[in-house]
C-alpha cells in the first residue's frame, strides 16, 4: 500500500492566506491530494502493465484508490485484490484452448513443448505444460512426476507482487514527491478565485 498525505509546511499555508485560509485549504488540500492520487495510480499501472504483459485496464480494475477528504487529508493506493491469475491469461485468446500446443504433427513430434505465452511481456514457451478446461473456464497446468500425478496450476504474473516491489513504490513516491506540490498551488489558486468572485 502506498499512502499519500499533506505533510509540508500547513502553518506557512496558513499565515500566507490569513483570515481565508480555514475556508479555502480543507477544500484545497483534498483536492491536491486526489489529483495527485489519480497521477500516481495512473503511473503505477502504466509500471505494472510494461513489466508483466498484463491490460493496463486489467491492472487498473485491480487497484483500489481511498481518496481523501475534507476532514482526512490522506489518501492511499492498494494492491491487495491484484493477485497472481493463472498463467492461460497471458496466452494469446484464439490458442487457450486444448490441445492447441500439444497436437503431433506429422513426423509424430509435438507442435510444440508446451504452452506459449507473453507473461511478464517475454515470449516464452513453458515446457510440460498444456491447457485443461476446468470449471473455471481453459487453465495452464502441468503434472510433477507421473502421469497420474495431480495437475498443478500455472501461476502467471501477480499485479499485487509488481506493485510492492521497490522499484514500483519508489517510482509512486516520486511522483507524489513531484505533484503534489504543484497540485496544491493549482488548487489554493482555484479556490483563492473562487472566493475573490463572491
Amino acid at each position: 500500500m502506498v499512502g499519500i498525505r499533506f505533510d509540508h509546511d500547513l502553518k506557512k499555508l496558513e499565515r500566507d492566506l490569513g483570515s481565508i485560509s480555514k475556508k479555502v485549504l480543507p477544500v484545497a488540500i483534498p483536492q491536491a491530494i486526489n489529483r495527485t492520487l489519480n497521477s500516481t495510480a495512473t503511473k503505477a499501472v502504466k509500471l505494472i502493465s510494461t513489466e508483466t504483459g498484463i491490460k493496463q485496464k486489467t491492472v487498473r480494475e485491480k487497484l483500489q484508490k481511498f481518496k481523501a477528504f475534507r476532514n482526512r487529508w490522506t489518501a492511499k493506493i492498494d494492491a491487495r485484490e491484484g493477485r497472481a491469475h493463472n498463467l492461460i491469461a497471458s496466452v494469446t485468446q484464439s490458442q487457450r484452448r486444448p490441445g492447441f500446443f500439444n497436437k503431433r504433427l506429422k513426423n509424430g513430434r509435438y507442435k510444440s513443448p508446451g504452452v506459449k505465452s507473453r507473461a511478464w511481456n517475454k515470449q516464452r514457451v513453458y515446457k510440460h505444460t498444456f491447457i485443461v478446461n476446468t470449471r473455471r473456464g481453459p487453465l495452464v497446468a502441468a503434472r510433477e512426476g507421473a502421469a497420474r500425478k495431480p495437475l498443478k496450476f500455472i501461476k502467471g504474473p501477480s499485479i499485487r507482487r509488481e506493485f510492492d516491489k521497490e522499484r514500483t513504490t519508489q517510482e509512486m513516491r516520486d511522483n507524489v514527491d513531484t505533484r503534489l506540490p504543484i497540485e496544491v498551488s493549482s488548487a489554493v489558486n482555484n479556490q483563492l478565485r473562487r472566493f475573490n468572485r463572491r
